[in-house]
């Protein structure tokens, strides 16, 4: 018992200096913290104007380091330092660091930037008017279509003063003083990353900086300047603002901006209802401005004063007084208060429930979207059909192959989409009246040869075909059903729809006329000689006459070069051979198998649907899908075998009907059988029926 006791206590002893040591090791043992990731304000998001965007982390002393470019943060990247001005679609990586700690993860804030409303703002050339007491010369400037909304002034002042007659994004803003449309116009700008347009003082140009209580006193708006020059939003001058309401230079010198009849384009005390309304409801003026006659009054620049006697080129109204100009009229105006000749005026803080503004910039204030192009720049196996496009509305676009700089002037005027048979770049440009042109867009497109593998070489040779024995000469033969990115870059566009949609879907919805139209133009777009013609209008579809593939009848004007190096449908026994699996046959009931499950999509695994060619087994030649998936075109009007041998056999010389192929999703599996045949007319179109082509040449 003695030596038990003995025992355990040795045994006790043991596992307390194991706890100890344990506890010593996690005590000595450093811990790696870990720097927290940075967070950014505001956040990623969608936004009508630009951002200054902040990035923060709460470790105390890490530095951030931040991209725009879409590359990963890393110790050559910016630091962070001062708010990110955020002006169009960025994306913003950021990454914290700091000595002896783990890196912090990679944060991601990416901000679309989508104007409240695109394309906005009117060119106002310049002109001469009389103001009722001199003529007044106004040079160009853009100003807004709408006055200030409610959305745009929150999304840059944080905030609306807004409440209870009218509210919502659309609507106007209103209470809202001179002074802060004036900060409002140099926060907008800093956030665009624009010249701000007023100083205030010797405070300079950003409101963060101008003093405490300064928008507070009426006394104060003398001591704000203004920089015509800068790029920044401003309000217009008074005579600007006269100028654009009256229709600037397309002006009918109506009683209202934009007609004689107020109801037309004035929400004014006769038919407001006490409320103001979404800006654009009435009807636009001359120049397609909409309410400067009723809504809400409108701050301009000016201070209050008589107009001068002597003619004026952009004059900036008084330069002392007490008060500023208000043009327009409101929702409780009178018609009268609503003409373009009415002036009207109050202190620089008074804001009211019928006052607000609308700006003004000497640049324009949109650019034409970046051309994109269509399928995007890359490398091809085969010649590509490119369309260029621009978000931007009624923009033309021009563009250059020879490597020079494409402008309004210079280049090629795109209309069609351009054939790109060689390696070639696109440069293009995009433009449009009033706007700022589309910066240049650079496409490098490389067409190499077809590579080993897409199209599978058929040694020739003879087989039974249930009949009679047929000699087929060698050949080429694509291993996949045509695709429906293929169809596009060709003809521009795909018929396919609702039963598997996809670049690596096979098309379908297409006609006997139509995959012969393709071979051609595929032919062309690769400088190869066309095998088709249509009667004796030639090789090139485009000379066809109008309603060539409309009538099924016309099948047998089509007639074939067999010797051309283009593109052309297989011939049905070139089809029959290929998938048995030429002189590699295993004389499979289907093409590559006995068990259709391995290599075909057919009515009971297919789900109701294509599927993306060469999901399934290939046969022994490495072609895909020759049973089922699609049931394809090929060249042969339908008719009896022959029963006597037969030598690169083109098929029957008349009849109503083109022979198809392999079966497909919709069939039952003895309908894709490498024996099974079926025909529909050449201008037939079906949910299941697609193609493949061959050449005589690799």
């Amino acid at each position: 018992m003695k030596t038990q006791r003995i025992v355990v206590a040795l045994f006790a002893v043991t596992v307390m200096i194991a706890i100890l040591a344990g506890c010593k090791n996690k005590t000595t043992e450093p811990q790696i913290q870990t720097v927290a990731a940075p967070t950014f304000s505001p956040p990623g998001g969608t936004y009508t104007i630009g951002q200054n965007v902040t990035i923060q982390t709460p470790t105390l002393g890490a530095t951030i380091l931040y991209t725009t470019d879409g590359t990963e943060p890393s110790s050559s990247s910016q630091v962070y330092g001062s708010p990110i001005i955020v002006s169009s679609n960025t994306t913003i990586r950021a990454k914290a660091f700091k000595d002896g700690w783990k890196d912090s993860a990679t944060a991601v804030a990416t901000y679309t930037i989508n104007p409240l409303h695109p394309g906005g703002f009117v060119f106002v050339e310049g002109g001469t008017f009389n103001n009722g007491t001199s003529d007044v010369t106004i040079s160009s400037f853009y100003i807004d279509k709408y006055e200030l909304t409610q959305a745009g002034y929150q999304a840059v002042m944080g905030s609306d003063p807004d409440s209870g007659y009218g509210e919502g994004d659309s609507y106007p803003v209103y209470y809202v003083t001179w002074l802060n449309a004036i900060e409002y116009c140099n926060r907008r700008s800093i956030q665009e990353g624009l010249t701000p347009c007023y100083s205030y003082s010797t405070y300079g140009t950003n409101p963060v900086n101008w003093p405490t209580n300064w928008n507070i006193y009426d006394a104060n708006h003398t001591n704000v300047s203004c920089d015509w020059t800068a790029n920044g939003y401003r309000l217009p001058t008074e005579m600007e603002w006269m100028f654009a309401a009256r229709g600037g230079n397309q002006t009918h010198n109506y009683t209202y901006s934009g007609s004689n009849d107020i109801n037309a384009v004035a929400w004014y005390d006769g038919n407001a209802g006490y409320t103001t309304y979404q800006v654009g409801t009435k009807a636009p003026n001359e120049l397609g401005i909409f309410d400067m006659s009723g809504n809400v009054w409108e701050w301009v620049w000016d201070i209050w004063g008589s107009y001068p006697n002597g003619n004026q080129t952009d004059p900036h109204g008084a330069t002392t007084g007490r008060y500023h100009v208000w043009r327009g009229g409101g929702w409780l105006e009178n018609a009268n208060g609503c003409t373009v000749s009415h002036r009207g005026s109050n202190h620089t803080t008074y804001g009211n429930r019928d006052v607000g503004f609308r700006v003004c910039r000497v640049s324009p204030s949109w650019q034409v979207s970046a051309p994109s192009f269509t399928p995007p720049a890359g490398s091809y196996t085969s010649a590509q059909s490119v369309r260029i496009l621009t978000a931007t509305a009624d923009a033309s676009i021009r563009y250059t192959l020879d490597g020079s700089e494409p402008s309004e002037s210079h280049g090629l005027l795109y209309t069609t989409p351009i054939a790109v048979s060689n390696s070639t770049i696109i440069k293009a440009i995009a433009y449009k009246d009033n706007y700022l042109n589309s910066e240049v867009v650079t496409a490098e497109y490389t067409i190499a040869a077809i590579p080993p593998g897409a199209f599978a070489f058929v040694e020739g040779g003879t087989f039974h075909n249930g009949i009679s024995n047929v000699t087929i000469s060698s050949f080429y033969i694509d291993k996949y059903e045509l695709t429906q990115a293929e169809y596009e870059a060709v003809m521009g566009s795909i018929p396919a729809n609702g039963y598997g949609v996809g670049a690596s879907y096979p098309v379908y919805y297409v006609s006997w006329f139509k995959a012969i139209e393709y071979c051609n133009r595929r032919s062309m777009l690769e400088q190869r000689t066309p095998c088709y013609s249509y009667s004796n209008y030639g090789t090139n579809p485009v000379n066809w006459p109008s309603g060539w593939n409309s009538d099924y009848n016309n099948h047998t004007n089509v007639s074939c070069n067999w010797t051309a190096d283009g593109y052309r449908l297989p011939t049905e026994m070139e089809w029959m051979f290929a998938a048995k699996g030429g002189n590699l046959t295993h004389n499979y009931a289907y093409s590559g198998s006995n068990d259709i499950n391995t290599v075909a999509w057919y009515y009971y695994n297919s789900g109701n649907t294509t599927h993306p060619v060469g999901t399934k087994a290939p046969n022994e030649l490495g072609i895909f899908d020759m049973s089922g998936n699609v049931s394809e075109y090929v060249w042969d009007i339908w008719g009896s075998d022959p029963s006597g041998s037969q030598t690169d056999p083109h098929g029957a010389t008349s009849g109503s009907n083109r022979v198809v192929r392999g079966g497909s999703w919709f069939k039952h599996a003895d309908g894709c059988t490498v024996y099974h045949r079926g025909f529909m007319p050449a201008i037939g179109t079906y949910i299941e029926l697609g193609f493949r082509v061959c050449r005589v040449s690799p």
